[in-house]
């Protein structure tokens, strides 16, 4: 009775709540920078996002591929998850150290807080120590979070590599933020997250009837 009564709350009354288990972090504007012209300033390219008209925040969060336990899975590599909108830690904390990890729920029985899991991409293997559970619907809840050196141990070539950019700012300019940023902060490629920002208007719309 509690699981249905918080379904339907959920559902009905802040269906964004049910959104964001679902669905993960999920910005008004993505921008991905371009390896061979960005040179890997992804800390300048997002301070020069930050300072355009419309943005109120951006953060790096790239998703990768590793594997644990032979399972290959995302990774959610950023260096500041605290300031996503959607916080997906159930338990422990964030990483922030390059050795520390956050893995989801079905990791969760094997490897603990406090336990150290070997995480491996092509034929690089290193280990980690787990300082916090993540919510992860997508892929079964097989999933981590790292932190962008602690990825880089895994992949050294990834300070070069192109990087994704979460960008927040009112829904409803989300297209000529878009616009915006990829005048000012040339070479990147700017989306907006369109299917969100339909859903969450089509939700608000069925709470009011």
């Amino acid at each position: 009775i509690t699981f249905c009564a918080t379904l339907v709350c959920n559902c009905a009354v802040r269906p964004a709540n049910l959104y964001d288990t679902l669905s993960g972090e999920t910005p008004q504007v993505a921008v991905t920078t371009v390896a061979s012209l960005d040179g890997g300033r992804t800390a300048e390219t997002r301070r020069a996002i930050e300072a355009t008209d419309g943005v109120e925040h951006a953060v790096a969060y790239t998703t990768a591929r590793v594997a644990v336990d032979g399972t290959r899975m995302p990774a959610y590599v950023s260096d500041d998850f605290a300031a996503t909108s959607n916080d997906i830690r159930y338990e422990g904390e964030h990483p922030r150290g390059d050795g520390q990890i956050a893995p989801g729920t079905a990791l969760a029985d094997a490897h603990p807080i406090g336990s150290d899991v070997t995480v491996t991409l092509g034929g690089r293997s290193r280990s980690y120590r787990v300082v916090g559970l993540i919510r992860s619907v997508n892929e079964g809840g097989a999933a981590v979070e790292l932190t962008e050196g602690g990825y880089g141990r895994l992949d050294p070539d990834f300070a070069d590599a192109p990087h994704t950019l979460y960008v927040y700012c009112d829904g409803a300019q989300a297209a000529q933020v878009a616009e915006r940023i990829e005048e000012r902060c040339a070479p990147t490629r700017a989306s907006t997250s369109a299917t969100w920002n339909a859903c969450a208007r089509r939700a608000r719309t069925c709470t009011r009837h």
